[in-house]
């Protein structure tokens, strides 16, 4: 089952680039998406034998959790059905959080879908201009009735594990060859601004440093997301992981370079894959670029 839309606006949510991230994963046994956000690539990858979702936000995690549950998807996307697209609805969500975890998740949804920018870690303005000139290329509030996304993402997050939690404290536990690490953290501070987008932000260079050298010292495969910069390429590039990069544009329309990482575990996979009969092979950085350039 595919899903249409993503279930929530969130920053970094990675949805439209999805397709071209999972072209990346190898055959794997096990999933670990360990900066879960709004869950676009795990929705939107073929399901693995074991899956697990973490993220240290609590709100995006208990939506997840209630949307992962058959009771309380069923009641959540009804409450969903039922709730206008209005301003009241928006401050309420920002200026008084409920403690029912079906409340949160309805709150924390209109506070995503009806925000004027992506910013999760302040309280944000309503939206409203966007219905009328379709900035971003969408009617926030049409969007906000269609409810097929959140059935399709019910269906898929089952016998997925979500958890409250970092990754740096879960990773050696699920560490094994055949598990795949999807990473995807807060971008770091150099190279991205210096506004904070998250509840919990990674924009310090030493906080980097430390996931790094956890993930250098995995046994599994490994692919982390960033924009390029001299640490990321300090610290995993003279190790062996290769770079893949794609032309994108950021919440403000502003053009980026994506970059993918791929530990040398994954590069081998990969390698054996397109070495099988009837696969189409992965192309180098240098064939990738040659491309762009003629054409």
């Amino acid at each position: 089952m595919s899903i249409n839309r993503p279930v929530l606006k969130y920053n970094g949510g990675k949805f439209l680039l999805a397709p071209w991230i999972t072209s990346f994963f190898p055959e794997h046994d096990t999933f670990v998406d360990g900066f879960g956000g709004a869950a676009n690539v795990l929705l939107r990858k073929p399901r693995s034998r074991a899956e697990y979702y973490f993220d240290l936000d609590r709100e995006v995690t208990n939506f997840m959790q209630v949307l992962g549950r058959k009771e309380t998807a069923i009641e959540l996307i009804r409450r969903i059905r039922w709730t206008p697209y209005a301003r009241e609805v928006f401050e309420m969500s920002v200026s008084n959080p409920l403690e029912d975890p079906i409340d949160r998740a309805l709150q924390f949804c209109a506070k995503c879908w009806m925000n004027m920018g992506q910013n999760r870690s302040s309280s944000g303005s309503f939206r409203t201009h966007g219905n009328l000139d379709k900035s971003g290329g969408y009617i926030p509030a049409r969007l906000w009735t269609d409810l097929s996304p959140y059935y399709q993402a019910a269906t898929r997050l089952r016998g997925v594990v979500i958890e409250n939690r970092s990754f740096l404290e879960v990773a050696s536990g699920l560490d094994r060859p055949n598990t795949l690490f999807f990473l995807d953290p807060p971008y770091l501070g150099s190279v991205r601004g210096s506004g904070d987008l998250y509840t919990h932000e990674m924009k310090l260079a030493i906080e980097h440093e430390n996931l790094l050298n956890l993930i250098l010292s995995l046994n599994g495969m490994v692919i982390i997301c960033g924009y390029p910069s001299d640490l990321y390429a300090t610290k995993l590039e003279s190790q062996g992981w290769r770079m893949v990069t794609k032309p994108t544009r950021d919440n403000k329309r502003r053009e980026r370079i994506e970059a993918l990482w791929l530990n040398p575990l994954v590069q081998r996979k990969l390698a054996e894959r397109d070495r099988e009969p009837g696969r189409s092979r992965i192309l180098t950085q240098d064939e990738i670029d040659s491309l762009l350039w003629y054409g």
